[in-house]
């Protein structure tokens, strides 16, 4: 028992300092607050109506401000003031005090969750955590119900007596429940206890202590992000459900949200759950495609849905101060175009795709086989994301074209929700692939991932640029269609052959053949390791278009189909759907586009979505 008594003794020492040091840091704050509240609820109680919004926010801050401090004095004179303003606006009519009748409404909600926040983190404060009280809490959350024998053996150290004691302790906190059967007793959490284990976790989550503020760009990033990805999953984002996804306490996610409302940037249902929602009206994103003779770019929303003309501009060279230069350029552009319609969008980021390899981590080119810094000079190693964020200002991420498309349509397109899908880019000279994998965009090892292009497959072993000789892209790229139908590229256009195969010329019916099977083939040693649920196939519409009655492409489809499923093992299994569209002027964009929201939505941060978002005019925390 010495030794238990010791440590209890040593982890109370350290408490008590601890917490007389918080009370000497924060007297002095609690003063300077309580006199910044009284300032500003005088100039609110005269002032126009309905408030200013930098007022507005000014008060929401010291609100979040004083609940994290457990400043429970600012946040009950807060609420006993807006209750009275609240009351005294009733019955107004439709004047302008109305709507502020509702900004009345949500500053309280966030005035109830604070202080609420307060009380816990003032009693969390009053228990030993980090000793007994804090094992014997969580002993008994993980087994409710148990006895003092089961809490011996789960909390090595503790006989009976200690147990009782440490049990009794908590019992007089209102943390936990005793009942006694005979002469034995039996433990449960109450429900303010599990409010404190539920703070407690969400710092633990977090890995900071003192926590992060609910108004930090870190929790308000992770609440964004996890509301825009239960939405794109059709899941109810309810706080609970955000709270959970993000790694916060719920209460932590309910006072992020009301300062990302008070901004714009969310709105929320305030019924029972509360259920929180994206603001489309208030962020937007820009993607960039970068191609061998131009690039092209388009605003979108937080959908990557287009919410400008796309824009394109042609490069004079290939070299990467050129074709940044042009990106900047570009970008100015797309941001005038916004603004010259009145949009209040702030842009969140910039996405940009091409083809080849791409460390999208380092955000570095590995090798791109389309963009030469001078004649037979390939770029390689080439640090795209500093240079672009150096030029616009503007967060930036990069990614290899066929995976930008795969996030798309993973988060935004046909593939939402799904677990498991293959995207296939045909393109003038080469074929890409984009592999989800339990809802991971796969990567590889320094970018090195899905390059279905350059599987061997072809029984014509034509030479590749990669060196190697049969690579799918040889007959499956608009180029390679174009060679086994006997013409040169460039051009790279099938419109030739789409018309030969309607005149049933057997050259052009046997280039699309080959094509469709040898890329069947492929697909088929892709299911064989990942087999998805869909195949989403993006090529020129001679290709992609059997719906609309286009002969050569239902020619691709079946051959390709039946070449996948005689390749696939074992053949019984139900076979992937497909779906085929052609690639439009703004695809590639928006696929960038996706591409950023994707790595804002999946990274372990939730990267800086909500601080990027407000730079201009974060002013809460």
């Amino acid at each position: 028992m010495a030794h238990l008594d010791s440590r209890s003794d040593q982890t109370m020492s350290e408490k008590e300092t601890h917490q007389a040091e918080l009370k000497t840091n924060a007297s002095s704050d609690f003063a300077a607050r309580t006199s910044e509240l009284d300032q500003l609820l005088s100039e609110l109680e005269t002032g126009p109506v309905p408030w200013a919004e930098g007022d507005r926010r000014a008060l929401v801050r010291v609100l979040i401000d004083a609940s994290l401090d457990g400043d429970e004095t600012t946040l009950r004179t807060a609420l006993d003031w807006l209750q009275w303003v609240s009351a005294c606006s009733d019955g107004e009519g439709t004047d302008p005090r109305s709507r502020r009748q509702g900004e009345i409404a949500g500053l309280v909600s966030v005035a109830q969750y604070g202080l609420r926040r307060a009380q816990a983190i003032t009693l969390a404060h009053s228990v030993d955590l980090r000793g007994l009280q804090g094992d014997f809490l969580r002993a008994v959350a993980r087994d409710p119900g148990c006895s003092n024998s089961d809490l011996v053996e789960a909390l090595n150290g503790m006989d009976e007596t200690q147990v009782s004691r440490t049990g009794a302790q908590l019992v007089k906190l209102g943390l936990v429940t005793k009942r006694k059967i005979g002469r034995r007793n039996f433990w449960d959490v109450s429900p303010r206890g599990r409010g404190v284990l539920r703070n407690a976790k969400g710092l633990e989550k977090r890995g900071a202590s003192p926590p992060i503020a609910a108004t930090e760009p870190a929790a308000s990033d992770r609440v964004l992000a996890s509301t825009l990805e239960l939405e794109q999953l059709h899941r109810t984002p309810t706080a609970a459900a955000v709270a959970e996804l993000a790694n916060l306490s719920e209460d932590a996610t309910v006072l992020a949200s009301a300062s990302l409302v008070s901004h714009g940037l969310m709105s929320r249902d305030t019924g029972q759950p509360e259920v929180l929602h994206i603001n489309d009206e208030h962020v937007s994103a820009i993607g960039v495609s970068i191609r061998p003779d131009s690039i092209s770019g388009v605003v979108t929303d937080v959908r990557a849905r287009s919410i400008s003309s796309p824009r394109r501009r042609s490069l004079t060279g290939q070299s990467v101060e050129t074709v940044v230069s042009e990106i900047a350029t570009l970008v100015q552009e797309l941001r005038a175009d916004i603004s010259s319609v009145g949009s209040q969008k702030q842009i969140i980021g910039l996405g940009v795709e091409l083809a080849g390899q791409v460390d999208t981590a380092k955000g570095e080119v590995i090798f791109s086989p389309d963009l030469q810094e001078r004649e037979g000079v390939y770029w390689r190693g080439v640090p795209l994301v500093a240079d672009i964020q150096q030029r616009t200002g503007l967060s930036t991420v990069i990614e290899n074209d066929a995976n930008a498309l795969a996030a798309h349509e993973q988060w935004f397109g046909n593939g939402a929700g799904a677990e498991d899908l293959v995207v296939i880019l045909i393109g003038d000279r080469g074929v890409g692939s984009g592999v989800v994998s339990g809802r991971q965009l796969l990567h590889g090892a320094r970018g090195v991932s899905g390059e279905i292009g350059h599987m061997i497959v072809s029984d014509l072993r034509r030479e590749c640029r990669c060196g190697n000789h049969g690579c799918l892209e040889t007959v499956v790229s608009a180029a390679g269609i174009r060679e086994s139908a006997g013409l040169n590229s460039p051009p790279f256009d099938l419109a030739p052959i789409a018309q030969a195969v309607d005149k049933g010329e057997s050259s052009a019916i046997d280039a699309i053949k080959i094509a469709g099977e040898a890329l069947g083939r492929g697909l088929s040693y892709v299911f064989n390791v990942v087999r998805p649920g869909l195949v989403v196939v993006f090529g020129p519409k001679e290709l992609t278009q059997p719906d609309l009655g286009v002969r050569s492409a239902s020619i691709f489809l079946g051959e390709m189909e039946n070449s996948a499923k005689s390749g696939s093992f074992p053949r019984d299994t139900v076979a992937p759907k497909f779906a085929l569209y052609p690639v439009d002027s703004s695809l590639g964009a928006r696929g960038a586009a996706a591409a950023l929201l994707h790595h804002l939505i999946t990274q372990p941060n939730r990267a800086r979505l909500a601080e990027i978002a407000l730079r201009a005019d974060y002013s809460v925390g």
